[in-house]
């Protein structure tokens, strides 16, 4: 259940952050790391339920707010 503290955990086993955890618009908090195998591992839990509506409405904001994330999807 804690993304923070296993992502935490795995870095200083000697894993590599490739995407720091974070909330997401459609209410999860996730992260990932790769081990020092070459494995990806994406860590993740939900946190919130989010309607259609507010889910399209925060991923607009998303593509706003952060260009190059979106290209190529249509909110």
């Amino acid at each position: 259940k804690n993304v923070d503290a296993t992502v935490k955990k795995a870095v200083s086993s000697g894993a590599k952050l490739l995407r720091p955890v974070e909330d997401q618009f459609y209410g999860d908090r996730s992260g990932a790391v790769v081990d020092p195998f070459g494995h990806v591992w994406y860590v993740a839990t939900h946190v919130e339920d989010v309607s259609p509506k507010e889910m399209k409405k925060r991923m607009a904001a998303m593509c706003t707010h952060k260009p190059g994330t979106c290209d190529g999807v249509h909110a």
